[in-house]
């Protein structure tokens, strides 16, 4: 994550459609703590081509990296994403993540 943003792909079960979310909704979650989604750059796509859309959203790195403690070792990081449809319907995901530092 040499770049100014991580990415994430949100897909919504089926029955939903990705354009229907409130993208000022969006936060990821680690432990007690949130970041909001930027409003831009975001995209859809089918990153994973199962043939079910994806809502591309980027999340400020260095705001994302507050979040983290000190690794101490940690190879891996589950984070959360949440947010709302614009029915009010509420969506929660999470990804486990592996963590590289540098040497």
């Amino acid at each position: 994550s040499k770049g100014k943003w991580i990415t994430a792909y949100i897909e919504l079960p089926v029955g939903n459609n990705v354009t229907n979310i409130d993208r000022s909704t969006i936060k990821l979650h680690y432990s007690d703590k949130t970041v909001s989604a930027e409003t831009a750059p975001s995209g859809i796509c089918d990153i994973d081509n199962d043939g079910i859309f994806d809502l591309m959203v980027k999340f400020n790195r260095q705001d994302v990296f507050g979040l983290l403690p000190v690794i101490n070792g940690k190879k891996c990081i589950t984070f959360s994403v949440s947010g709302k449809l614009n029915n009010g319907k509420r969506f929660l995901g999470d990804d486990t993540i592996r963590v590289f530092s540098k040497k």
